[in-house]
């Protein structure tokens, strides 16, 4: 329902900040593109555009030298806390 555009560009706004944070930037750079073209105007229009700015400076960095490769779905959320799903202990623990 999200992604659909059934939401208001608010919603829309702050449904980005959080799939970025999550590291869901193809999500959060189409929920942004979505609000920003809604002649709806909302408080947060210009933190959506400079959000906007650093997913798409974030994507055009992806592949040079000193930058990740890592796909959004298995890079580190904001807070440092590997995702359950690609994290492996490569420690066995104690016997």
């Amino acid at each position: 329902m999200i992604t659909s555009g059934e939401v208001s560009p608010q919603i829309g706004y702050f449904a980005a900040v959080i799939f970025r944070n999550r590291g869901r930037r193809d999500l959060a750079r189409q929920l942004l593109q979505n609000s920003l073209s809604s002649y709806i105007a909302f408080p947060e229009q210009e933190a959506a555009k400079q959000l906007l700015k650093e997913i798409q400076a974030e994507s055009a960095t992806d592949g040079v030298e000193g930058h990740s490769t890592i796909p959004d779905s298995q890079r580190n959320n904001s807070r440092g806390v590997t995702d359950k799903a690609t994290s492996r202990s490569t420690n066995p623990g104690p016997e």
